[in-house]
């Protein structure tokens, strides 16, 4: 409905605008002189006919992107995330989305080289670059090499975020892995980290949520975990990926404090694969997303990522600096 009538002053009177307030109003702003029923007609309904029930359909709309099997955004995962109220006001959180199609002529970076947002580690070996070809925007980062410990690591530090009292993270990428190995690891870390996947194919002991691949990880699966700093809680292959397809990765971080109700829960390719149950291996301080391709000895492993969504939300705001 809101749509129809934006796309109807556009055409009709394009100093105009209509909005949709707080209240579930449609609210028309005018050029002087001229009245709301020149724009939409006499039999409009233009002010507060809006029903909450529309106004939750409108809200749903803008947050879903179809089914868990398609390209986009998991329902599952943003179908309940306050995506339009925090668009709308940013006291309530901030949010992120990446197509990487503002990249074209990006070549290779070198080590600790910041573009457009994105903070490029290499470790020896290494590489970092858009795939121009590719319709739809895609970024790649590479090992370049099979040696173990040498890759490249790709941050993206303005977003650090730590899942405090009343804060909900959401976080979700599409991604293609090339190969079945690889000292990997994808979702969010202490920014001090920039290979979390260590030298002994361990996760290292630092507050994380994430998809990785260590010791315990068998072949094209991938393990998910959390960790304080101190302990981890992790489960073993229960996500199966195919390295000539991309699949989704995801999860959800509700922080409410060392409490029962603090848990994570992972989503691959749309469907809820693990959910947390150690609230002492909760996360609690601040982490940047972060993305982490190294070499194991076998495989030369590449990420090929289409796009990445991360939205923070926190009711009064706390998700902000004071």
């Amino acid at each position: 409905m809101c749509a129809m009538y934006a796309s109807k002053l556009r055409q009709d009177k394009g100093s105009s605008k209509a909005l949709l307030n707080s209240s579930g109003d449609i609210v028309i702003e005018t050029p002087a002189g001229v009245e709301s029923t020149e724009i939409l007609g006499t039999d409009s309904v233009v002010t507060s006919n809006i029903t909450d029930d529309a106004v939750t359909t409108a809200k749903q709309n803008f947050a879903t992107a179809g089914t868990a099997a398609l390209t986009g955004p998991s329902p599952l995962i943003w179908d309940d995330a306050p995506l339009f109220d925090v668009q709308q006001n940013p006291t309530l959180g901030f949010h992120y989305f990446n197509d990487f199609i503002d990249y074209g002529g990006m070549a290779n970076v070198t080590t600790a080289t910041q573009v457009g947002g994105l903070t490029y580690v290499e470790r020896t070996e290494g590489s970092l670059s858009n795939v121009p070809t590719v319709p739809g925007g895609v970024i790649a980062l590479s090992s370049v090499n099979n040696t173990a410990d040498q890759g490249g690591s790709m941050q993206v530090l303005g977003l650090q975020c730590e899942p405090l009292t009343g804060t909900t993270i959401y976080m979700e990428w599409r991604s293609k892995v090339s190969e079945d190995g690889g000292q990997c690891f994808m979702g969010l870390c202490d920014d001090s980290i920039t290979a979390p996947v260590t030298s002994s194919d361990a996760i290292t002991v630092n507050d994380h949520i994430g998809f990785y691949r260590d010791a315990g990880t068998g072949d094209a699966d991938w393990t998910v975990g959390i960790g304080d700093g101190a302990s981890v809680e992790e489960s073993e292959d229960v996500a199966t990926s195919v390295k000539t397809t991309y699949h989704k990765y995801g999860f959800v971080a509700t922080g409410i404090g060392a409490v029962a109700a603090s848990v994570v829960k992972f989503y691959f390719d749309g469907v809820l694969v693990f959910t947390t149950t150690d609230i002492n291996d909760y996360p609690l301080l601040l982490m940047a997303p972060i993305f982490q391709m190294d070499g194991d000895g076998t495989d030369i492993v590449t990420q090929s990522t289409d796009w990445m969504r991360i939205l923070v939300s926190h009711a009064t705001g706390l998700c902000r600096e004071a």
